[in-house]
């Protein structure tokens, strides 16, 4: 009988697989390289395979990572993902626009006349809820606000929290001329149209709308037609809603009271012939002119001619605005 010999220790080392020797690469001429290629185990992967395998794998982790993440943030109404555009309902809540036809203002003091293209002006105050948009689609805030607090029956106020409750049809109050304008940049890319705040020329016009009185509707003050601090024998805590009182004849509500107004011009002596344009920018330097008096201030404050300085970064709870659109073609 023949013996077996017993089974190789795969551990040894007579069971390894042994490697030839080094071996001299060759240039396509057959002539020797001086690369040295070291010779492969039976099995044994190129490493040029072992390279590629990791960083493949790598990236098609990654992009199945990425996709069910995506997934998840569509279905789950937790995590918001807002879209680019406002929504046709939120489109509804856009400022609505009055017609101003063109004509002459005729100042008292100095004695003046100007002439007023036609133009658009919108039929109210600026609200809480069509600013809110502005902030969900653009994600605005100003620097400025630090520096520039808003001032009002406490601190910390802002737009949203201006110290007392409000309601979406509120006019939008702690709002700089800068936020103003901001605001005006955004809308207009909504509407196609460019839009500003009023010069104060532009403001008195539509706000008098053909009248020659003290206020719009007469000489002698009318709580039917505004609210003012010291008017009534009870003091207003806060503005309104807009809309609340009656219209002047052009169609434009609250524009005696509730909020006094930002217009783009610089605050100047009346007659200087500023009372036409806007300022070329804003600083915090700037004093712009407000018109309209507001349910903080007594009844002169709500006189045509009334006008007050207001540094163009500084904010309050009792001034808002509103804004003007270009003439439609006829």
């Amino acid at each position: 009988m023949t013996d077996t010999p017993p089974p190789a220790d795969p551990a040894s080392p007579e069971s390894a697989p042994t490697r030839e020797p080094f071996r001299r690469q060759q240039r396509d001429d057959g002539s020797p390289s001086d690369r040295i290629r070291p010779p492969e185990l039976p099995g044994e992967a190129p490493p040029e395979t072992d390279s590629l395998r990791f960083p493949l794998l790598a990236l098609a982790l990654t992009s199945m990572i990425v996709s069910l993440l995506l997934a998840w943030m569509q279905a789950d109404p937790s995590v918001p993902v807002a879209p680019r555009q406002p929504s046709a309902q939120e489109r509804l809540q856009m400022p609505q626009w009055i017609d101003i036809p063109g004509g002459r203002l005729q100042q008292r003091d100095p004695p003046a006349r100007f002439e007023v293209a036609p133009f658009r002006i919108s039929r109210t105050e600026i609200t809480v809820e069509q600013f809110r948009l502005f902030i969900k689609y653009t994600g605005y805030s100003n620097p400025a606000w630090t520096d520039f607090p808003c001032t009002g029956t406490s601190t910390d106020l802002s737009w949203d929290r201006p110290g007392y409750e409000q309601a979406d049809t509120f006019p939008v109050v702690c709002v700089s001329a800068r936020d103003a304008m901001a605001f005006a940049g955004w809308l207009s890319e909504q509407i196609g149209q460019p839009l500003r705040l009023p010069t104060e020329l532009e403001w008195e016009y539509a706000a008098r709308a053909g009248t020659a009185t003290r206020f719009w509707w007469g000489d002698e003050y009318q709580e039917r037609y505004a609210e003012c601090f010291g008017c009534g024998p009870r003091p207003p805590q806060h503005p309104t809603y807009v809309g609340a009182r009656a219209p002047n004849p052009f169609g434009l509500l609250d524009i005696a009271g509730n909020v006094r107004e930002w217009t783009c011009t610089p605050f100047a002596t009346r007659g200087a012939g500023s009372v036409g344009s806007c300022a070329p920018h804003f600083d915090e330097a700037t004093n712009l002119v407000l018109r309209g008096g507001s349910w903080q201030e007594p009844q002169q404050a709500l006189e045509l001619v009334h006008r007050s300085p207001f540094g163009a970064w500084h904010r309050n709870v009792w001034t808002g605005f509103r804004l003007v659109a270009p003439a439609q073609p006829s």
